[in-house]
């Protein structure tokens, strides 16, 4: 069996108090369309100019609450898996009026071990 896939991980700024209402709408969707995934609360750290590409960045630093969304599809999904995380992302900001405006995706080859560890 090819143990291959394709793992996703997102991140999207969000207010604690809508971190659940997003993270309830993004596993739903993406459970129905792959079978599942992992959606964690996490803490990012960004520079105000951290979209250009430098040696170095100035600040201001702004700590910001993420949710962090991980993925993983065979090779063949990969592009329909992209598709619809971007289009996730914009539903959720529409339908839950988020504040958010930047939704960062980063995908990677990688290889899945699924193991039984019941006592049985």
């Amino acid at each position: 069996m090819d143990n291959t896939r394709i793992r996703f991980i997102a991140y999207i700024t969000t207010e604690e108090h809508e971190a659940d209402q997003v993270a309830s709408f993004f596993g739903e969707r993406l459970a129905r369309q792959f079978g599942g995934a992992t959606i964690a609360p996490a803490t990012g750290f960004w520079a105000a100019d951290g979209d250009a590409v430098k040696q170095a960045y100035s600040g201001p630093f702004e700590r910001q609450s993420v949710l962090t969304i991980q993925l993983s599809v065979l090779p063949s999904e990969k592009d329909r898996a992209l598709t619809c995380l971007q289009e996730t992302g914009r539903d959720a900001a529409a339908c839950l009026g988020l504040s958010a405006t930047a939704f960062h995706i980063e995908a990677w080859q990688t290889e899945a071990f699924h193991t039984n560890i019941s006592a049985d």
